[in-house]
């Protein structure tokens, strides 16, 4: 099957390299558009945003940079159906339409166009969560189904980081900043245009303590204090010749548990992990009617190292240290053709092969961790060993016999300009997983540009999740066991969007959805404290988006955008946990004469409801209240431009006003919930040479 595809592939680059017409360049699109109206996740090809085959947002790095924006979560956390939380081990976590995943796998991560989730999670929490943003051109963020083109993950949203080239930089600028809980941060971005070559370096670090908060009760009833340091290091270097192009991405840090891994607080925990990619692209234009693309990539986590103190001192002897570790790689290549088959009718075709492994798993224990033996519950497990071993024989923390697979895929998309003002999008993607089967994801979208500055978007969209080697495999667990009966869970999306857009000066967007997501998979109780994996009915999540900007003559701009939505659990019709069902982001942004430029937004959501397992597990005596309560932020940026020549200087308060809030702990895990950080501040000289 996997050969025919790309025979079949080949046959139709020869047949396309014998055409020859004259198309459009994508170029000449930003002779009549502004880079934020653009947009290319939507369909893999530039589009303006009104045109764009789903519900799109462009955020600019000139946005970026005045919202004062720490990482990509900063960013996201202002965009309208996205919600951002912290779980009780330090992933963060993100919420897409009442979607939402411990391991942050409910959306795909891209730098680029390449996808950054790990294997074992099939999240980008854990190292990507606070990756450095100082080399982002723009982020486009698609928010419900993307599997039709790419993939398993593409589930309730994607999001495209696209890093700048060498001629957006064109010469080396320099940063370096400090603030709140002893914050450093270092930043050295490069890039130079030399005729067909294009450079473009980074390196960024970053070093905090992290705030230190406080914990009111934690699994064992303690109190304490968090603790959420954090050592990164972030290097990128892109490089292009003419219809070739290489990217790279390396990043590796070291950090604190925040609470635990199980909500037990502890002294000893510490994470390591690093990551990086390499892609090598090529680009050719066959005919003016006819492009082929072709990628071959490598990914790699070299060290995956986490030391868990899961039980300290004070209620296990010498404290219960679990060190599970791996090495993840996967390699992989993607063919895609375009063609315009007439003046209105553009056609993709495209093909990938990945090949993805964890290998060198091993577990360092000082506790007896066989959680079964002979198929029957060991009644020793847990026992003290004295001092850290070598557990992994009989004891390992992933079923080594079983974390491998194959992927392939093929997908069609089909774009039909009907009339001048009414555009429809078919598209549909099969990808064959050799560990948990296949699945076909179809998804059609009509927009109708109705009058000059108003259009309507009827979309409809299947999306996919493929269940992680974590989910399938983990073994000998203290508080998670995998399932190999998982399928993937499944996601159903229709949604009615209309828009109003003057330029890029005024815009102003409302959007109907409804989701339909089954087998979703979470952890389903057990009994004594241990949940394994499973698909559950799922859950319907109806709800409405309204956004809106308005950019002055003068550089200033105000901006707003509410979410409501109604999230229901499918097989009990209660609330879906851990999920707001209104947020809001309200904000404006100051150009104050030629050096000053103020930035200022509040944030609210309303409460989030517990889980129908919570109060506690009977672990405390003082069941939790039913909903965590809703909380409002505000963030304020200052940046003084050309001060001297190429210096600028940005100072951001986050929290301004000092608001006390959490966000919901697991049921089972932290009793008291857990605690967010205060007013902290930020300031940051950046120097262009």
């Amino acid at each position: 099957m996997k050969k025919g595809i790309l025979v079949s592939l080949l046959w139709m680059y020869c047949q396309i390299a014998m055409a020859s017409s004259v198309a459009d360049d994508d170029s000449e699109l930003f002779l009549f558009f502004d880079e934020e109206e653009l947009v290319e996740i939507a369909s893999r090809h530039l589009q303006s945003l009104n045109k764009a085959p789903a519900i799109v947002s462009v955020v600019t790095r000139r946005e970026i940079r005045n919202m004062g924006a720490r990482n990509l979560f900063d960013v996201l956390r202002r965009e309208a159906g996205i919600g951002v939380t912290l779980n009780h081990f330090g992933k963060y976590q993100i919420e897409f339409r009442g979607n939402k995943h411990v391991d942050a796998a409910n959306y795909k991560l891209m730098i680029d166009g390449h996808s950054v989730h790990d294997d074992l999670s099939a999240g980008s929490s854990y190292i990507f969560d606070k990756m450095s943003i100082e080399n982002v051109k723009r982020i486009e963020i698609i928010r419900g189904p993307g599997s039709a083109l790419y993939g398993s993950g593409a589930f309730a949203g994607v999001i495209n980081v696209v890093t700048v080239n060498g001629e957006d930089i064109d010469g080396t600028t320099v940063t370096a900043g400090g603030g709140s809980f002893g914050t450093q941060h270092y930043n050295l971005l490069a890039g130079k245009q030399s005729g067909d070559w294009d450079t473009a370096f980074m390196l960024d670090l970053y070093d905090t303590d992290g705030a230190e908060l406080d914990v009111a009760s934690d699994l064992f009833l303690h109190s304490g204090k968090t603790q959420f340091n954090l050592k990164r290091l972030d290097a990128g270097v892109k490089l292009s010749y003419k219809d070739f192009s290489f990217n790279s991405r390396y990043v590796s840090f070291d950090r604190g548990p925040y609470v635990g891994v199980i909500g037990a607080l502890n002294d000893e925990s510490e994470v390591n992990q690093t990551q990086y990619f390499l892609e090598l692209a090529y680009q050719h234009e066959i005919s003016k009617k006819a492009n082929f693309n072709a990628r071959a990539y490598q990914d790699r986590v070299p060290e995956f190292d986490l030391f868990w103190e899961i039980i300290s001192e004070t209620d296990y002897p010498g404290g219960m240290i679990g060190n599970p570790m791996a090495e993840m790689q996967s390699h992989g290549s993607e063919l895609q053709f375009d063609l315009e088959l007439a003046e209105n009718n553009f056609l993709t075709i495209g093909a990938l092969s990945e090949k993805r492994k964890m290998k060198d798993i091993k577990h360092i224990g000082n506790f007896d961790g066989r959680l079964f033996i002979g198929g029957a519950p060991n009644p020793a497990f847990g026992a003290p060993l004295g001092a850290l071993t070598d557990i992994s024989a009989d004891a390992n923390w992933l079923d080594i016999s079983k974390t491998e697979r194959d992927i392939w895929a093929i997908y069609l998309q089909d774009i039909w300009n009907i009339t001048d003002t009414l555009d429809l999008t078919v598209g549909v993607r099969h990808d064959d997983y050799s560990d948990v089967g296949s699945t076909t994801n179809p998804r059609a979208a009509l927009v109708w540009q109705f009058h000059d500055d108003w259009d309507l978007k009827t979309l409809y969209g299947e999306a996919f999740r493929a269940p992680s080697f974590a989910e399938l495999y983990l073994l000998n667990n203290t508080a998670y066991l995998g399932n190999t009966a998982l399928v993937p869970e499944t996601m159903k999306t229709f949604e009615l969007s209309l828009g109003h857009t003057i330029s890029s000066n005024d815009t102003t967007r409302l959007t109907f959805f409804d989701t339909a997501l089954k087998d979703k998979i979470q952890a389903l109780p057990q009994g004594g404290g241990l949940s394994q994996f499973g698909n559950s009915a799922g859950s319907d999540v109806q709800g409405l988006e309204f956004e809106f900007e308005k950019q002055f003559n003068s550089g200033h701009s105000l901006y707003a955008n509410l979410t409501y939505q109604d999230a229901k659990e499918k097989n009990t019709d209660k609330p879906v946990a851990d999920v707001a069902n209104r947020k809001a982001n309200i904000g404006t942004n100051l150009v104050v004469g030629r050096h000053l430029n103020v930035n200022l937004n509040l944030f609210a959501t309303s409460a989030m409801p517990r889980q129908s397992a919570d109060p506690s597990y009977g672990i405390t005596a003082d069941p939790r209240t039913n909903a965590t309560a809703g909380y409002a932020l505000v963030d304020l940026a200052v940046i003084g431009k050309e001060l001297h020549e190429g210096l600028e200087v940005r100072g951001s308060v986050y929290n301004l006003l000092d608001k006390e809030y959490v966000d919901p702990a697991l049921a089972g895990s932290v009793t008291s919930d857990l605690p967010r950080e205060g007013r902290s501040l930020m300031i940051e000289l950046s120097y262009e040479m």
